[in-house]
Order: C-alpha cells, then structure tokens, then sequence
C-alpha cells in the first residue's frame, strides 16, 4: 500500500518556504493498489489528490479562506474520498470514474462558509454515493453528477443504486444533482430561506429513482424541479412556511431521451404565500398506475396536474386565492380538487370510467368537462360561486349543489346520463341533455333548515366547514 500523509503543506514547500508561508499548494499522484493520501492546510490553500488504482482513500481538510480541493479517483473496485473545507470561498471537487465497483463522496463545508461550491462527480459505478454538506453560510452551490449525464436524463451507460444527500444550512444556496441509471435515490434538505434545488433523474429503460426535497423558510423565493424519465420512480417535494414558492415535477418523457414512465408516483406539499405547484406525468407514454397530489395552504396558490394513461388519480388541496387545472387522459382516472376562499378549478378528462370532483369555497368558479364512459362529476360550491359541467359518453352522472349567489349549466350527451341539481339563494340553473333515457332534477329556494342544522352540529364539535 502506498500512503501519503502532508500536514500543512508538501513537505517540498515547508522545506523551501517555512511556516509563515500563508498560501499551500499540494500535489499527489498515485498509481497502484489500494492508495492511501491525507492532506491537512491552513492557510488560503491548493490541494489536487490523483489516484488511480483499486480501493483508493483519500482525505483533504482545508481552512481559512479561498481553499480549492481537486480529488480525481479511478479504479476498478471502489473509492472513497472525504474533503472538508472551513472558510469562504471554496472550491471542493471529486471526481470517481469507476467501472463495476462503488464510490464514496463526502464534502463539508461549514462554519458559516460562504460562496462556497462542491462538486461531485461520479460515473459508471454499482453503487455510488455522495453527500454534501454546506452549513449556515450564504451563496453556496452543489453540483452532483452520477452516471453518464452526456443528455439530459442520461443514457443507459449511467451509474445504478447510486445515492445523492445534500444538506444546506444558510441562504441564497442552490443544489443541482443530475442521476443517469437505475435505481437512484436524491435527497435534498434546504433549511432557511432563498434556496433553490434540482434534480434530474433517468435513463433509456430506467427503473425506479426516487427524488425528495424538503425546503424550508420564511423568505422568497425557493424554487425546486424534479425531472424523471423512468419506470416506477417516485418524487416528492416538501416546501414550509416559505413565500414565492414553486415546485415543478415532470415524470415521462423527459427531453425526448427516453420511453416515458409507468407508474410513477409524485406530491408536492407548500404552506406559505404565492405557491406554483406544477406536476406532469407520463408524457405522451401509454403510461398506467400514476398517481399525483398537491396540497397547498395559503396566500395565493397555483396547481396544475396533466397525466396521461391509465390508473391515474390526481388530488389537489387548496386555501386563499386559488387556482386548479386537473388534465387526465386514459381509463379509470380520478381527479379531485377542494379550493377555499377565492378558488377556481378547471378538470378535463378523457377516458373511460373517471371521476372528478370540486369543492370550492368563497367567489368560486368550477368548469368540468368529461368525453368517455361512465363518467362522474360532482361540484359543491358557496358563496358567488358558478359551476358548469359538460359530459359526452355513455352512463354519466352530473350532481350540483350550490348556495348564495350560484349559477350552474349542466350539458348532457349520450345514453343513461343524469343530472341532479340543488341551488339555494339567488340561483340560476339550466339543464340540457341529449340521448336516451336521461333524467334531469332542479331543486331552488332557501337553503333547507336541515343542512343549517348539519352546519350547527358541526360547528358545536368543533369542526368549521368553509364559509359556514
């Protein structure tokens, strides 16, 4: 085993320079089995680690300011390198280029360390994992690459089982880990306020990536996005007590570089202010067993669900100054969306045997339309609310109940539809049906003593119901 162990600095440069030199450059190169380097600098310093061999380890700890570590590792059976950085203005890079065995990456940069980047990259490698960590500072950046990540989402080539962790402390931070291959896992964590994350997942025939974010704060804005082209991956993003918020999840055909996604499942959960939520699943891919959700609580959210194929369910849970859009092609889709206060909702479905609910609260505005077999809307709304639904199949059901200042239009083609409708207040209702054996019922007037009756239970046990 070869083994190199500097303190300081080389000893070529203590020898030459004494130790009042402030500024450190250390070089090693190794070429054989199971190497060993160990760099320790103070100072504003410079350390570049090459190995090349099987089993490589290698450990650099820098502090003060302006540090930059390089760690380059190539072997066939497994490599591991730590770098630890205290300071501002840092620069840790690793690099592992294995073929068939594993690679270990570990960087901290703490100490209310800013400006600071890490990167790591990671190729070809069973089973790799990285970590970062970055702690209380302001304006740092992770970049993590595993597998071959030539295209967008990777080529078949990638890394598999590979494993990213990113823990950022601080503001103004932002994480980008990119995962070509099967298997991978991305966990993000950024804590306080101003941070953004994102994470590409893939390949040609990839199986099963999981990616979850969790961000947290009070400032604006953080952003994530979570791309996914392959089978049975799973996505879900956390964001809390932030402002200006955004979530974006794509899972299917991400860049046209592979066949889509089937089974894929993502949430996105934002409590805060000005919240986006955007998830896509599938796209233009046969798909099948998809399911999405969103729930959002406060300050004027957004959320917009498309999916295409089959098995699909899409939720959304909405509070202030709402807007919902559901978009489902396929067979057996379910989509829900219950808005509160200023809401309005949009569902579109495509397909054979879907459902589609909304229930809306405040100036509330619903519009759902259904093409298929045995469809099923149901709209709740108060307050000035408008509903119109419109359903073109066979077996479809249409129920409507309105209070306050409602207006509903139900339209009907095809055989065996039905129509229920109860207003209250100042209502308007209109009714239109064409097909066979189709049945329509209009119910108006004051709202019915047993549903205040309903409203007065539920508010004694402690349970409010939006707008009563």
């Amino acid at each position: 085993m070869n083994k190199v162990i500097l303190t300081g600095a080389s000893v070529l440069a203590l020898a030459i320079s004494g130790p009042a030199f402030a500024q450190s450059t250390s070089t090693v190169t190794q070429n054989g089995n199971g190497n060993g380097a160990n760099v320790t600098q103070t100072g504003s310093n410079t350390s570049t680690v090459d190995q090349n061999s099987d089993e490589n380890t290698a450990s650099v700890t820098q502090s003060s300011t302006g540090n930059n570590s390089d760690i380059n590792q190539d072997a066939l059976n497994g490599d591991t390198a730590t770098t630890n950085q205290a300071g501002i203005d840092g620069s840790a890079i690793i690099t592992q280029t294995g073929n068939g065995g594993f690679g270990e990456a570990t960087i901290n940069q703490t100490d209310t360390a800013d400006l600071n980047t890490a990167t790591v990259d990671q190729e070809n490698s069973v089973s790799a994992s990285a970590t970062v960590t970055q702690g209380g500072g302001i304006n740092n950046f992770v970049d993590i690459d595993q597998g071959n990540t030539d295209l967008v989402g990777g080529t078949i080539n990638g890394s598999q089982n590979a494993i990213a962790t990113v823990i950022q402390d601080g503001f103004d931070n932002s994480t980008l880990v990119v995962q070509a291959g099967l298997g991978n896992e991305a966990f993000v964590t950024q804590i306080n306020d101003t941070n953004d994350a994102s994470v590409t997942q893939g390949t040609i025939g990839g199986t099963n990536a999981f990616a979850q974010v969790n961000q947290s704060g009070t400032g604006a804005p953080s952003f994530v996005f979570v791309a996914q082209d392959s089978d049975g991956s799973e996505a879900f993003v956390d964001q809390g007590g932030g402002s200006g918020n955004l979530v974006a999840i794509d899972q299917g055909n991400v860049g046209l570089t592979g066949l889509g996604a089937d089974g894929n499942l993502a949430g996105a959960f934002q409590d805060g202010s000005d919240n986006f939520s955007f998830i896509d699943q599938n796209a233009l891919d046969v798909g099948g067993e998809n399911a999405a959700g969103s729930a959002q609580l406060g300050d004027g959210s957004t959320s917009s669900i498309s999916q295409e194929g089959s098995f699909n369910l899409a939720g959304a849970i909405q509070g202030d100054d709402n807007d919902s859009a559901i978009v489902q092609t396929g067979t057996e889709n379910i989509a829900f969306a219950g808005q509160f206060n200023d809401s309005v909702s949009d569902i579109e479905q495509i397909g054979n045997g879907n459902i589609a609910g909304a229930l809306q609260d405040g100036g509330s505005m619903s519009d759902i339309l259904q093409e298929g077999d045995g469809n099923i809307a149901a709209v709740g709304q108060d307050d000035g609310s408008m509903s119109e639904v419109s359903q073109d199949g066979v077996g479809n059901i249409a129920l409507v109940g309105q209070l306050d200042g409602s207006i509903s239009t139900v339209t009907q083609l095809g055989l065996g539809n039905t129509a229920v409708v109860g207003q209250f207040d100042g209502s308007t209702s209109t009714v239109t049906q064409n097909g066979n054996g189709n049945s329509a019922t209009v119910v108006q007037g004051e709202v019915p003593q047993f549903v205040n009756d309903a409203i007065d239970f539920l508010n004694s046990n402690g349970i409010s119901l939006p707008g009563s």
